[in-house]
């Protein structure tokens, strides 16, 4: 669901596929946005400031899906 929400977003060289270094250098980025102090790890306040409804926590994932 995420690449297809994001995939022209994510296709940097706009070529209608998403290769392995478009995808990486996407979520690098991603993550760079959501460490602010660039210490190579997300808090959980960090985490906080990412997400749409501050807050809350994000859904877990059931382990049998």
């Amino acid at each position: 669901g995420f690449l297809k929400g994001h995939a022209r977003e994510i296709d940097a060289n706009n070529d209608s596929r998403i290769s392995v270094e478009e995808l990486l250098n996407h979520a690098e980025r991603m993550f760079g946005k959501g460490d602010r102090n660039q210490d190579g790890m997300i808090t959980k306040e960090e985490l906080a400031g990412m997400q749409r409804n501050p807050g809350q926590q994000p859904p877990r994932r059931n382990p049998r899906q």
